[in-house]
């Protein structure tokens, strides 16, 4: 379980970089 977090967390946290105003929202709706 906490391994699978940290990936989904992580994968977030790039996209957060490559695209901060357009992913955000996404990812708080998520």
């Amino acid at each position: 379980m906490p391994n699978k977090w940290l990936a989904i967390k992580t994968s977030c946290n790039i996209k957060l970089h490559q695209n901060p105003l357009g992913k955000s929202t996404n990812i708080l709706r998520a």
